[in-house]
């Protein structure tokens, strides 16, 4: 593992420690996914019953169910990641840089603060398993391939550069062909000034669950996507019933309404998304 030592020759390891520092120490406020979390498994129902599990339980808790108490409070989302990232995305990072960072983070001594709705701050030590969960769920120590790196840089506006870099330190784009895919994809994006946040992501969702082996396959797909969600749109209003007596009694409801609205708006985006990026390609 590298050591705490180590950290201190290297600025760029350093400036993302210090963010999560800034990050991790100033009061926030607590999660719904956190406070269910502490009722389901801790009993914990009202905000003095978190301050005293806290002060009390806490500590006698393994690692491991730290880790999994305070997951839904400490991993970023996509779009958190982005915001917070953005400035390291194309950066190298070890995953054992990582560990030892949250080790440096951990001997400080500091405090998570969460102020809760009733008024009350209550602490919790800012410990290496909090601050490695945070700085793996940025996705920084996956690696960008060197190559995708240098793409990157050359060929991706600077406006996009740190979005395309951590779409790319997913798992998919370690392989070659995928790396190709997507360097022909981007490269017409440049080609017609198409650039926009939303075709990335949907790019990079599409590679991921759909596989497209290469830009023939990948205009397949895309339609068959389509299609699909065209003909799930129609059926919306059934298909979250599974027995046709429950089907007929909800059938028509407010609730079906909302529900199959819900369902439909979801499909509409993805062939929104799917037609326009068919339609840059061709």
């Amino acid at each position: 593992m590298t050591s705490v030592k180590m950290l201190e020759h290297s600025s760029t390891t350093e400036s993302l420690q210090n963010a999560v520092l800034h990050a991790l120490s100033e009061p926030q406020t607590m999660s719904e996914q956190l406070r269910t979390q502490l009722a389901d498994y801790y009993a914990c129902l009202t905000d003095e019953q978190i301050q005293a599990f806290f002060t009390e339980g806490l500590a006698k808790l393994e690692e491991y169910e730290q880790d999994l108490l305070f997951s839904p409070q400490f991993t970023l989302k996509a779009e958190q990641r982005l915001a917070f990232a953005s400035p390291f995305a194309l950066n190298a990072y070890s995953k054992e840089a990582i560990e030892a960072s949250a080790l440096a983070i951990e001997a400080l001594n500091l405090q998570v603060i969460f102020r809760l709705p009733s008024g009350l701050d209550v602490e919790i030590p800012l410990n290496a398993v909090i601050a490695e969960r945070f700085m793996k769920s940025l996705h920084l120590h996956k690696p960008l391939p060197q190559n995708m790196r240098d793409f990157i840089e050359s060929d991706v506006p600077r406006d996009f550069q740190a979005q395309v870099a951590l779409a790319l330190r997913d798992d998919i784009f370690q392989f070659e062909k995928y790396q190709v895919l997507f360097k022909e994809v981007v490269t017409c994006f440049t080609k017609k000034t198409a650039w926009t946040p939303s075709q990335v992501d949907f790019l990079t969702f599409f590679i991921k669950t759909y596989t497209p082996q290469t830009l023939d396959d990948l205009f397949g797909k895309l339609d068959r996507l389509i299609q699909s969600c065209q003909e799930d749109m129609a059926t919306a209003e059934t298909r979250s019933y599974h027995h046709p007596q429950i089907l007929g009694s909800n059938m028509g409801s407010s609730h079906d309404h909302h529900e199959a609205q819900a369902v439909k708006d979801n499909y509409s985006q993805i062939i929104k998304n799917a037609q326009a990026l068919n339609d840059l390609l061709k």
